[in-house]
């Protein structure tokens, strides 16, 4: 078992700063059952608590890390989603192992009938200071089907214990 603490900020048309703390457990060597209880805090005086209840699938292939994540997202603004994510990274960018190129693409789905709302495609770094720090910096391009389109800058630091 493990826990990670992540915190990060989100800088778009409004800044969104995220606090996560997540217990991770391993059923297999490919398989991953996670529970995290999170903290948003939108620019407006906007807040919101999340319970983000996870299932990952993860592989190594020739040198590239791929996960593929299910999450149960319940928040305290009675928004409950469905988010699926597939996300790759290759370490040993520019010859440096602990500089890696990372991709994702994620796909929101609000489980109170708006059905399919949204899709985040995000490019990045990651630098993994050592095996207990992870920052990863992302430019992400967000496809809404209710809103604008939007793309943003997303900068996450995670302290795994």
């Amino acid at each position: 078992m493990s826990v990670n603490a992540t915190a990060g900020a989100a800088f778009a048309g409004e800044a969104v700063n995220v606090a996560l703390l997540e217990i991770r457990r391993d059923v297999t060597a490919h398989f991953s059952l996670a529970a995290a209880a999170g903290y948003l805090d939108v620019a407006g005086g906007r807040d919101e608590g999340q319970l983000r209840l996870m299932a990952i699938g993860t592989w190594n292939i020739h040198g590239w890390a791929i996960d593929n994540r299910h999450l149960l997202s319940l928040s305290t603004e009675s928004v409950e989603r469905y988010r699926i994510r597939a996300r790759v990274a290759r370490p040993g960018l520019f010859g440096l192992r602990s500089l890696s190129a990372r991709a994702f693409d994620e796909g929101f789905v609000d489980l109170d009938g708006a059905g399919f709302i949204r899709n985040n495609i995000a490019l990045g770094v990651g630098f993994e200071l050592n095996r207990a720090v992870l920052a990863e910096f992302y430019r992400v391009w967000e496809g809404n089907r209710d809103a604008p389109n939007d793309r943003y800058v997303l900068g996450l630091v995670t302290v795994r214990f």
